[in-house]
């Protein structure tokens, strides 16, 4: 998995998650572009917390490296990061723990994403300096993903938010 995709991915996600937010009126922000969709703030708020999920399974991966410079670790509970998912569940629904809330402010979201993305930036270095492709977790859909494939899976899951942001919320 090439590094530089993506560090490029991650940082035009969290551009366009700033100016998305920041396009995006208070009454635009609460309201859903049709009868069965999520308010954007939902979508915005769901972006966020399916990042804070994989964030807390990166920094799994990279706890012990920080610490030994191992990276023999080989599998990281998932389980333990997104709950009980099963393969018979749809895809499209969110992971457990992945559930929007609707009322959060925006000066709120921006902050707690900005959080969170510092969090990861730090993961993120760690993985850059050291060979972390043997560092697995598997994803419930998707099946086995190294940590680099970790990063990826969530800048593109991110990158497909925010397009469907733009197109059905602008």
């Amino acid at each position: 998995m090439n590094i530089d995709i993506i560090e490029k991915l991650r940082s035009e996600n969290r551009k366009t998650f700033n100016e998305l937010l920041n396009l995006m009126g208070e009454d635009g922000f609460r309201k859903a572009p049709k009868e069965d969709a999520w308010p954007a703030a939902a979508q915005f708020h769901h972006i966020y917390l399916a990042k804070k999920r994989i964030t807390e399974l990166v920094k799994g991966f990279t706890q012990d490296l920080q610490n030994t410079g191992d990276t023999s670790v080989t599998e990281v509970p998932v389980r333990e990061i997104f709950g009980e998912i099963t393969y018979d569940q749809m895809p499209d629904l969110p992971a457990p723990g992945t559930e929007p809330d609707s009322d959060l402010s925006k000066v709120l979201l921006m902050t707690m994403m900005e959080a969170v993305c510092t969090e990861m930036d730090g993961y993120f270095e760690v993985c850059k300096t050291h060979d972390c492709s043997a560092m697995t977790a598997k994803h419930p859909f998707i099946g086995l993903l190294n940590c680099y494939e970790w990063f990826y899976f969530e800048g593109i899951h991110e990158r497909s938010h925010l397009g469907h942001i733009r197109s059905e919320y602008l």
